[in-house]
Parts: C-alpha cells; structure tokens; sequence
C-alpha cells in the first residue's frame, strides 16, 4: 500500500482523447517487454491485424490514477494507472455469450498499472471505480474482461476483485487468452 500521505485518486477523461492515447501506448510498450507476447497466435492489441477497434465508442468511460501528492495547480499530476469501461449492448457481435437476461453489460479494456506502482492498489481502486460507476451511473450489473494467459498478475488481480471465469464471448478468438465476469 502507498504511504499514509500518498493519496490515490481517481479521475475521468475521455476515452479517444489524448490522455487517453498515452495510457495505450505505455500499455503496448509495456506488453512489448513482456515474454512470449510476440509469440502469440491470435490478433493482440499492436499485433498486425487486430480486429480490436482503436476508438472506443461513444459512452465509454476513462480513468485514470494520479498519487494525490503530485497533484497542484502548476504542474500535471503524475500518471500511475487507467483503464477504460466500454458497455456492450444486445443483438451486437460484442454481445454474443453473455447472458441473455440482460440487455448491457460492461467490458474492461486497456488496464494498465504502471510497473514501478504495482503493489500499491492501484489497480484495485480502478476496478472499484468502474463498478461503481457502471452500476450508479451507466446502469450495468454485469462486467467482463479478457486478459492474456501470459498476464498472470492481471488473472490474479481479476480473481481477487471478485471476477470468475468464463468462457469465451463477443468477437474474441483468441485461444491465448483468459475470461472472467462479475455480478455487480
């Protein structure tokens, strides 16, 4: 955990914009150090072909951590985590597998803790911020994501935010990869 005078907090931004845009490609630079990434078979995010969209859609949700101790009026606070929340609507391809007794649902995308702040509940806040949103404000009681089997910190931080496995859903291929849900 960070220390006592080192408050995280999470904020809000939009998520195709330039923040944005940063957090995406420290998340691919950082994939890129990770062993075995070139070596998937399946279309990963910076892979050649990816079928992944690079804009997410409208009523996506940004968020992103700074340590409330680099904030001030001067200068930008530094960044240590993000994620994006995008809804999956019914009768779409990104909707095929989930349940059928709802009509959205939300999908984690592009989390990325900063490797020097891992350890510090970063990634925990994240999530705890996109659950609670998604349900008070986006109308979502159903979550999922999809992360790579190489990414063993990423699993064990799903599991311990209370997602299960799952099989896979929407438009996902990839046998190199792991499913979970949430019951918000």
């Amino acid at each position: 955990m960070p220390p006592a005078s080192t408050k995280i907090v999470i904020r809000r931004d939009q998520p195709n914009g330039p923040r944005s845009q940063i957090y995406n490609d420290a998340l691919l630079a950082q994939l890129n150090t990770v062993p075995g990434f070139h070596d998937l078979k399946g279309p990963v995010m910076g892979h050649e072909g990816s079928p992944r969209p690079h804009e997410l859609p409208t009523g996506s949700l940004f968020l992103y951590a700074v340590e409330e101790d680099t904030m001030d009026s001067i200068r930008e606070p530094h960044p240590i985590g993000s994620l994006c929340l995008m809804p999956i609507f019914s009768g779409t391809p990104s909707f095929r597998g989930l349940p059928d007794s709802i009509d959205k649902a939300g999908e984690i995308k592009r989390m990325i803790v900063y490797a020097e702040q891992r350890g510090k509940g970063v990634a925990t806040k994240l999530i705890e911020a996109a659950e609670r949103i998604a349900k008070t404000e986006m109308g979502i009681e159903y979550m999922v994501v999809e992360t790579l089997l190489i990414l063993k910190g990423a699993q064990a931080l799903y599991e311990s935010a209370g997602f299960r496995e799952r099989r896979l859903f929407g438009g996902y291929v990839q046998e190199d990869s792991r499913y979970f849900e949430k019951w918000l």
